[in-house]
C-alpha cells in the first residue's frame, strides 16, 4: 500500500514471470499464512480483499519432498547454448555426465519457470492447483494429473515427476517445454532447451530417478524419439547397443508421445479467428480438453495448429476433422465477425465462415454432430465495469452498439459467397455426404444467426476466479482462468453424454481416398490461403 506505481509494477512483474496472480482455486499451498485481523485493522484496510501473488523466487529454500515408494514417470528439461544443443542432439543418446559438461541452466529461471506453470495449472484446473511450492521444487495438479518440478542445480537441469498414469502427461510435459522456450525468447535468446527422457521409458520408482545414472534421449526436435516414430521408422536406438523395433519403443514412450496430428475421430472441433484472444483461448482448451478424461481415456480435440500436417489440403483436412468430430466449438468473437463485414458474394473463401457452415450442415441438414456449442466472445474491457447484476464484468457483450449501427450480427452481410459454398461442398462431397439444397441459400449473417440461436456459453457472463482484486491485470487473468475451466467442463460434459457409436467412420475412409485425388485447382488455392486465417 502507497507503493508508487504499483499497478504498473505488478503488471511488469506479471507479464515477466515474477509475480504469479492466485485465484480462489489455488490459494490452498500456503503454508503458515496468517489471516491476522489485527494486522490488518492496524495497516489500515480492514474488511478489503487483497490481490495475492506467489513469488517464487523468494520462496523458502525447503529440502526437497520424498515419496518414496511412489510408481512416476519421469523425464529431464535440459538448457544449453545453441551450438552444444544442436551437438546433443545430433549425438542423441547422453548420460547426466555427458549433458553436465555442455549445460547451462541460469539463476532465476527455474523460477520464471514454476511461475508460468503455476499460472498455467490455475487456467485449467478447478481445484486447489497447489500442493507445495519450494525456492526449489515444485508440487501442482493440472487437471488431475499430479506433477512435481525439481530444480537439480549440480546437473543443471529441471527434473519433471509425473505421479498420475495418465496419456495427459505428454500434454503437461509439452506444455513445461512450450513455457521454458518462451522465457528463453523473451530473456535469454542464446540458449535452447530440450526435454530428455530416460532410455527406459522413465517409468518407476520415485528413487530410481533422484540419482539416475543411464542413458537419455530427446524426446523432441527433428530426431527425438517422438519424431523418429512419427517418420515410421522401423527400429530405434536406445542405447549404444540396444536398438528396439518401432512398436516397442512406442509401446515403452507411451505415456510422453503426443496425440497430435491426423486422427481417426475427433471429440470436439474448435473453430476460432487468428488473433491474440481468440487463439488463447482457443489454445487452452485444446489443453485443458486434452486433460479431461472419459471413458478411461482422454478427449481428442481438434485445433488447427495441433493437428494440420504439412503437406496436406487445408480445406479438406479441417473439413473432414470437423466430419468426424463430435462437438463442434465455435468461437463467435468480435474479431470472427469484423473480418466477415467485407464479405461479399465473390470474395476469396474465408475460413472461419468455411467451417460455420459445415457445422450447420452437419448438425442441422445430417444430423451428424451430436452438439453444436458456440462460446460468445466480446473485448477485453479497459477497466472492470459493474452490469446489472452487480457482479464486475470483464469483456464487452457480442450484442453491444458496434460502431453506432447496432449489434455487429446485424450489420453482416445478407449474402453468399460462392466459393465458400463451393469448397463446402466439394468437402461434404468428398467425405460421402449430399450437400443439402439449403446450403447455397445461407448467407453470412443467416449463418452467424442460426449459430446463435444454440445454447451457448457467454463470455461476458463468467466472473472472474480472482475475486475481489483491484489490479485490472489480476482480475483478467482471473476472468479468463474461470472462462476457461467452465467452458473446458461444459463442452466434457457434452461428450460425455454423446451415444458411443459414430456414423462418421465411412466419411474416413472417403476422405482418405479423396485425398489422393485432389485436383491441381485446389492445390493452387491451397497455396494461397492468408496464413492470418
Amino acid at each position: 500500500k502507497g507503493i508508487a506505481y504499483k499497478t504498473e509494477l505488478l503488471a511488469l512483474a506479471v507479464k515477466l514471470s515474477l509475480f504469479c496472480p492466485m485465484s480462489g482455486n489455488g490459494k490452498g499451498f500456503r503454508e503458515g499464512k496468517a489471516a491476522d485481523e489485527e494486522e490488518k485493522q492496524e495497516k489500515g484496510y480492514e474488511g478489503q480483499q487483497e490481490e495475492e501473488y506467489v513469488v517464487p523466487s523468494v520462496l523458502p529454500d525447503l529440502e526437497q519432498q520424498s515419496l518414496s515408494g511412489k510408481s512416476v514417470r519421469t523425464l529431464y528439461l535440459g538448457f544449453a547454448d545453441k551450438p552444444l544443443m544442436l551437438r546433443m542432439r545430433k549425438s542423441g543418446i547422453l548420460t547426466l555426465t555427458d549433458y553436465r559438461k555442455r549445460s547451462f541452466l541460469p539463476e532465476g529461471l527455474f523460477s520464471s519457470v514454476v511461475c508460468s506453470c503455476i499460472a498455467w495449472s490455475q487456467m485449467v484446473s478447478e481445484v486447489s492447483s497447489q500442493r507445495r511450492l519450494s525456492l526449489r521444487e515444485a508440487h501442482f495438479n493440472i487437471c488431475g494429473v499430479d506433477v512435481v518440478i525439481q530444480h537439480v542445480p549440480k546437473n543443471s537441469i529441471i527434473r519433471v515427476h509425473v505421479l498420475t498414469n495418465t496419456t495427459a502427461a505428454e500434454v503437461v510435459c509439452s506444455r513445461i517445454l512450450l513455457i521454458a522456450q518462451k522465457l528463453l525468447k523473451s530473456s535469454i535468446c542464446g540458449l535452447e532447451c530440450g526435454l530428455l527422457v530416460p532410455c527406459d521409458g522413465g517409468a518407476g520408482s520415485w528413487e530410481s530417478y533422484l540419482e539416475y545414472s543411464g542413458k537419455l534421449l530427446f524426446l523432441d526436435g527433428p530426431k527425438g524419439i517422438a519424431a523418429l516414430l512419427d517418420a515410421m521408422q522401423d527400429y530405434v536406438d536406445v542405447g549404444e547397443l540396444e536398438r528396439i523395433s518401432a512398436q516397442e519403443a512406442r509401446a515403452r514412450f507411451s505415456v510422453w508421445l503426443p496425440s497430435f496430428g491426423k486422427q481417426d475421430k475427433y471429440d470436439v472441433f474448435i473453430s476460432y479467428r487468428w488473433n491474440d484472444l481468440d487463439s488463447e483461448i482457443a489454445s487452452g482448451l485444446f489443453e485443458y480438453l486434452s486433460m479431461i478424461t472419459t471413458s478411461k481415456r482422454r478427449i481428442e480435440p481438434f485445433l488447427d495448429r495441433k493437428r494440420l500436417e504439412d503437406g496436406q489440403n487445408l480445406h479438406l483436412s479441417f473439413g473432414t476433422a470437423l466430419v468426424v468430430s463430435t462437438v463442434a466449438v465455435p468461437l463467435v468473437s468480435i474479431k470472427a465477425l469484423e473480418r466477415m463485414l467485407k464479405l461479399t458474394e465473390h470474395t476469396s473463401t474465408d475460413n472461419v465462415l468455411l467451417e460455420w457452415i459445415l457445422m450447420t450442415e452437419l448438425y442441422f441438414e445430417h444430423k451428424r454432430l451430436h452438439a453444436l456449442y458456440p462460446i460468445f466472445l466480446g473485448d477485453l474491457t479497459d477497466k472492470g465495469e459493474k452490469g446489472y447484476d452487480g457482479k464486475t464484468k470483464f469483456m464487452t457483450s457480442l450484442f453491444d452498439d458496434y460502431k453506432g449501427k447496432g449489434p455487429i450480427m446485424d450489420q453482416l452481410p445478407d449474402k453468399v459467397v460462392s466459393s465458400v459454398c463451393d469448397q463446402a461442398e466439394r468437402i461434404l462431397q468428398s467425405n460421402g455426404i449430399t450437400p443439402s439444397p439449403r446450403l447455397r441459400q445461407k448467407t453470412v449473417q443467416q449463418v452467424v444467426k442460426d449459430i446463435a440461436l444454440q445454447l451457448a456459453l457467454v463470455a461476458w457472463d463468467v466472473s472472474s476466479s480472482h475475486a475481489g482484486g483491484t489490479n485490472l491485470v489480476f482480475q483478467q487473468a482471473g476472468f479468463k482462468a474461470a472462462l476457461m475451466r467452465l467452458s473446458a467442463n461444459k463442452i466434457a460434459k457434452l461428450v460425455r453424454d454423446a451415444p458411443v457409436a459414430s456414423a462418421s467412420a465411412p466419411a474416413v475412409a472417403a476422405a482418405k481416398q479423396e485425398e489422393g485425388s485432389v485436383d491441381d485447382s485446389q492445390d493452387a488455392g491451397r497455396k494461397s490461403m492468408e496464413m492470418s486465417e
